[in-house]
């Protein structure tokens, strides 16, 4: 159970870091069409700026179920 907890662990922070490496720190003021043009009726959303809140959310989350989960089995 606990190998099986670290692999997923493992995989989630592997993931987690890919979106925080290649999230945009400056997004701009729209979405580019084909040609490379802007025209600034979209506007980009920065998803780094609550990873690290996210992630730890996961790992208290993970912690009270595998708690509950213990309890509940015993």
């Amino acid at each position: 159970m606990l190998r099986k907890f670290l692999k997923v662990y493992l995989f989630a922070a592997i993931l987690f870091s890919d979106f925080l490496m290649f999230a945009d720190d400056n997004p701009g003021t729209g979405m580019e069409d084909e040609n490379g043009n802007t025209d600034g009726s979209v506007e980009q959303a920065p998803i780094n700026g609550w990873m690290i809140y996210m992630m730890l959310l996961g790992i208290c989350f993970a912690f009270y179920y595998l708690k509950n989960r213990k309890t509940q089995v015993s």
